[in-house]
């Protein structure tokens, strides 16, 4: 009975959700849970909510919303869920709502659904009505006094000597559930309560080993492993399963999944009195305070888990109730009992039926006998007469211009005459016992759709128990390759029992009739398309007789031309002429016209207000079923956007974007233009290619945006530069392209160049920055470096590139000796891509000695490639090519990989090696995440931060960023010692160097080569060293290679030194041995 109740009640709810009426006759309920409606204990209270809503004269059109709190851990997405939430209900506007559940759903109505919807009315259920409830909150159902009757009732059927609260420590609710149990418990009570608030898995376990003699109290909520919320009949299973005691729960869905018993608040009762509350709150208006109704409680138990706790079923109180609830041996079959009952009963009447039954056929028998015999005779007679009005009708059937079907009940064809056969396109023999639904056949209606089986003529008769009167239809054979139409009628035969006997069919074939009627509607069809083209095209479109007047034009017409209608009609198209076209270009359109019927093309016409435009122009000739052409149709569409994008286009395609000066393509057209010029008129050209000197700096250490800036303000400059007869082009990033023509010398090119060159004198000022820049420029000559375009500019960076290796900011002229330098630059940078990835590079490493006592101190490492083609390549070559082309990072994060494994290993081995000095270039330095990568190296490979030095060019000290600086500092801090390489050759002062993170200066060895012969050179290494004395740095003098620059530089007090006098670079195998030997020698020493 319960399922069937349930049943009746969800095909109510159905109905209130989806049958449409009148707004004034429904009611909209907003229901809000805090459980999914998968919980039974929330699918009662909606079968509640329905069966209620269904007693109703007006409809209660139910919204069933669960709000999925706990899917949300982040506040802020928490905070969004819930206003979108409110802003979903408030469109759907409501007459009330029904908030149930935890005190969540109440804080969402509250704060979220309230202040969006206040004049909406609200019912709660809850277990204690929320203090701040709202002003619109008319009345609360409370189920919270289920608490004390039942730990009343368990307290006095299980007698305990304990009492345990069954909970789960992860969840909130959970904790308030038992709080309230424990408020509950009568003051009287002296029996050890303890909570086993933990999360479930421990819980099952705790369960396992409690006493027999205690009792539990069952919560609501659990969570499982992975914190998600479990059904809690599942739960509760699985504990009682484990128990030894009764446990007592508060909830109906409860009793039944494994709880002994309880004062329950049945869904289904709480669902009933919510809409009960809804209804009346709506007639009634706003209780203040609001209405606090109790749920009705019923005092519920399972057999199942009385009996396995011991507990007698008849010392229950009279008013519980038990399922489950074990039955009599008669109760148990008492159906299977009545049946047999009824079955014999059955066969008594059936055996007399039958006795009775057999005396009446024998008399039968013998009357039948008799009356065969009379019958026989006549049906001879009556079969013969059939017979002649069968021939006479068959000639008459057959000569029908109808054809005619008769069907048999079961839709098989018992008859068809020879129109119908010639109809449907089929031997009489081949038709005869088809059936309607024959695989073969297929109908269509009379828009040519195709038809299921149900909707055949005969299945349509025998379906409506009616006649078909003219109905259209379509039938397709697989003996015919077209579609007959037919119009066919059709009625059902039956006998006076009202029995079928035959459905008969007549059709004629109207298929010609219906393709007239087809294409008269396509004809019509195309006649509104065209007009509705005409009209709303965006193309103007005017139409001509035979002799060019204009008999109509539509709107786009007159929106292009400026030219109502009413102006034009009757006027020649010649009002449009531009005056730009001769007559040659009109004679040779209308050629085309006339020899192919058609001419399109670009035309520049007049409007009415005397603008000149472009279009494109169709015009065809209009002819007609003999081709005689009767006039003229013209469509054309105003071009000048398109024109000016074209424009727009071809400038962008030839100009810098930035500069807007020529870019590479015009500027070769140009070269390319005036060599010719040059060659006809036997002068010559110059080609100055200018590159601005670490222009990458710009972009790397301020941003993309100074670069562009400075991009700009140099193009300025160079515009000024040269003469305005010249062209200046930007070819790249940084590099610009100056061509002047008529040069009669080099001392010609020569002013522009020092022109060029001095307007990088003065500064820039770049987004309130002053920024400093040089160039490098290369100078080719026509015809003495080139005759060609490509050659005179592959010549000009040649040139550039000397220049660039010479120190920058100074130009050169072409010679041919560069072309080979050039290749062999091309060729080094190459090489440089593979050579990491086929292992080319290697490490050696050069011994730094204490001067006084030729004691080792540190060592520097030193990187070398040995090509196998090429064979060795020293570093001056191909370290600038590394930095040019980008590659330095990469090389250099790979040596410093493979110092710090060599350094750590020498450490683990117990080698005094000091310190090894690594070369980073500046480049490395700019980079943003240089310090994470190095101290990434430092971490996994786990060598001493102090046992490293880093050497810095003096040069990039004095122009690098303070992001290169801020990264030397904290390298320094983290122990690491600082270098300055190459020390003498900058512009440094005390004042700049005590700024600078460093430990230690290294003396160029451009100042010790030419010791101690050159005065000069002794006087600055006595001025370094006297500098780092009073600065309390170390000094180290490199490329020592002799004696006597050894004792010199000992005598002027130079601390440390290092060159092939002292050591050669050694491998790293050598320099093991090195160390061994010396740390062996430490040990003899100490031992001695």
């Amino acid at each position: 009975m319960r399922k069937i109740k349930i049943s009746i009640l969800w095909v109510a709810l159905f109905a209130c959700l989806s049958t449409p009426l009148k707004a004034n006759d429904e009611i909209r309920v907003l229901v809000l849970l805090s459980l999914d409606v998968t919980y039974p204990y929330v699918k009662s209270k909606i079968d509640g909510l329905a069966f209620e809503g269904a007693r109703q004269s007006r409809t209660i059109l139910l919204d069933i919303q669960s709000i999925e709190d706990e899917r949300y851990t982040d506040p802020l997405k928490l905070h969004s869920y819930f206003s979108t939430k409110a802003e979903q209900f408030r469109n759907s506007k409501p007459d009330i709502i029904l908030v149930s559940g935890s005190p969540v759903i109440f804080d969402f109505y509250n704060n979220y659904l309230y202040p969006v919807m206040p004049d909406t009315p609200m019912v709660g259920e809850t277990r204690s009505v929320p203090v701040n409830h709202k002003p619109l909150s008319y009345s609360f159902i409370e189920y919270v006094q289920n608490m004390p009757r039942t730990i009343d009732i368990a307290l006095s059927i299980s007698k305990p000597k304990r009492i345990y609260l069954i909970g789960d420590a992860t969840h909130p609710g959970s904790r308030l559930s038992m709080k309230l149990v424990e408020q509950n418990l009568p003051p009287s009570v002296d029996i050890p309560i303890e909570r086993l608030d933990l999360p479930f898995n421990e819980l099952l376990e705790k369960i396992k080993d409690l006493p027999s003699d205690s009792v539990g109290f069952f919560n609501l909520i659990f969570s499982d492993g992975n914190s998600k919320r479990m059904v809690p009949e599942n739960a509760l299973k699985q504990v009682a399963e484990v128990a030894t005691f009764p446990i007592f729960a508060f909830h109906e869905t409860m009793i039944g999944s494994g709880a002994t018993g309880g004062y329950v608040a049945k869904g289904e009762d709480v669902g009933i009195q919510m809409m009960k509350e809804a209804l009346m709150s709506l007639e009634h208006g706003p209780y203040t305070p609001p209405r606090i109704v109790l749920a009705k409680s019923t005092l519920l138990f399972d057999a199942n888990y009385l009996i396995k706790n011991n507990i007698d079923i008849n010392s229950l109180p009279a008013d519980a109730e038990v399922i489950n609830k074990p039955q009599s041996l008669l109760e148990e079959y008492f159906y299977e009992f009545i049946a047999a009952i009824v079955v014999i009963i059955i066969q008594g009447i059936l055996l007399i039926l039958l006795a009775v039954k057999n005396r009446q056929n024998l008399s039968l028998t013998q009357e039948l006998e008799s009356i065969n015999l009379q019958q026989e005779d006549r049906i001879k007679r009556r079969t013969q007469e059939l017979q002649n009005l069968s021939n006479r009708l068959s000639g008459l059937f057959d000569s029908m211009d109808s054809g005619i079907v008769v069907h048999n009940p079961d839709t098989s064809i018992a008859l068809s005459n020879l129109k119908a056969d010639q109809i449907l396109g089929l031997q009489h023999d081949k038709i005869i016992g088809k059936t309607a639904v024959d695989p073969q056949w297929q109908f269509l209606d009379q828009d040519g759709e195709l038809l299921t089986p149900e909707h055949y003529p005969v299945n349509l008769i025998l379906k409506n128990k009616d006649q078909l009167k003219d109905r259209v239809f379509g039938v397709k054979s697989p003996q015919k390759n077209h579609i007959s139409w037919l119009l066919v009628n059709g009625t059902s035969i039956v006998d006076t029992q009202g029995s079928l006997i035959e459905i008969i069919i007549s059709f004629v074939d109207i298929t010609r009739l219906k393709l007239s009627e087809e294409a008269l509607a396509r004809s019509n069809t195309q006649l509104k398309r065209a007009a509705t083209v005409f009209q709303s095209t965006n193309e103007g479109i005017s139409i001509t007789d035979i002799n060019g007047t204009i008999l109509d034009v539509n709107e786009a017409f007159s929106e292009i031309t400026g030219y109502d209608k009413h102006e034009v009609i009757g006027q020649n198209p010649k009002i449009l002429k531009s005056g730009r076209h001769d007559e040659s270009f009109y004679q040779t359109m209308w050629e085309s016209i006339l020899q192919t019927g058609h001419w399109n093309g670009e035309i520049w016409n007049r409007r009415k207000d005397g603008k000149v435009y472009p279009e494109l122009l169709t015009i065809s000739s209009i002819q007609n079923d003999r081709y005689e052409i009767q006039g003229y149709v013209a469509v054309f569409s105003d071009i000048t956007s398109i024109k000016q994008s074209q424009d727009r286009l071809d400038y962008l395609a030839h100009h810098d974007s930035l500069t807007n000066l020529p870019n590479r393509l015009l500027f070769n057209e140009s070269l390319k233009l005036s060599i010719k010029t040059a060659a006809r008129h036997r002068t010559s050209l110059a080609v100055i290619f200018i590159d601005l000197d670490r222009f990458k700096n710009v972009n790397d250490s301020l941003s993309h945006q100074h670069g562009d800036e400075l991009l700009i303000q140099v193009s300025n400059r160079l515009k000024h530069s040269i003469r305005r007869e010249d062209t200046l082009a930007r070819i790249s990033g940084d590099e610009f392209v100056a061509l002047l023509e008529d040069v009669s010398s080099l001392n010609d090119a020569a002013i522009t160049v020092n022109k060029i060159m001095k307007a990088f004198e003065k500064p820039f000022d770049v987004m309130d920055i002053e920024l400093r820049m040089t160039c490098s420029l290369g100078i080719s000559l026509y015809p003495d470096d080139g005759k060609e375009a490509s050659h005179l500019l592959r010549n000009a960076d040649a040139a550039m590139y000397r220049s660039k290796e010479e120190g920058r900011n100074t130009y050169h002229f072409y010679h041919e000796e560069m072309t080979s330098a050039a290749l062999e630059h091309v060729i080094v940078e190459n090489a440089l891509r593979n050579a990491l990835i086929k292992e080319e590079f290697s490490l050696v490493y050069q011994p730094q000695y204490r001067l006084r006592d030729k004691a080792i101190v540190g060592m520097e490492a030193l990187l070398r490639w040995k090509h196998p083609d090429l064979g060795m390549i020293p570093p001056s070559r191909f370290i600038p090519i590394a930095e040019q082309s980008g590659q330095i990072r990469t090389i250099g994060d790979w040596v410093v990989q493979k110092v710090c494994e060599q350094g750590k290993a020498w450490y683990d081995l117990g080698y005094n090696f000091n310190r090894i000095a690594i070369n980073i270039s500046g480049q490395q330095l700019q980079q943003d995440d240089f310090l994470e990568s190095f101290n990434e190296v430092l971490n996994k490979t786990g060598m001493p931060a102090d046992h490293l030095e880093i050497e810095v060019t003096e040069t990039f000290l004095m122009t690098s960023t303070d992001h290169a600086i801020d990264a030397l500092h904290a390298l320094m801090d983290s122990g690491i010692h600082i270098s300055i390489d190459d020390f003498g050759t900058g512009y440094s002062s005390m004042a700049t160097l005590k700024k600078l993170p460093v430990t230690k200066l290294k003396i160029d060895q451009s100042f010790v080569k030419n010791l101690p012969d050159d005065t000069e050179d002794v006087e600055i290494s006595k001025a370094i060293i006297a500098m780092t004395n009073a600065m309390n740095l170390e000094v180290i003098a490199e490329g020592i290679e002799t004696l006597e620059q050894l004792q010199l530089l000992s005598d002027i007090n130079c601390t440390y030194g290092q060159g092939f006098y002292l050591s050669k670079p050694l491998k790293g195998e050598k320099i093991t041995k090195l160390l061994k030997k010396l740390s062996k020698a430490t040990v003899e020493e100490k031992l001695i």
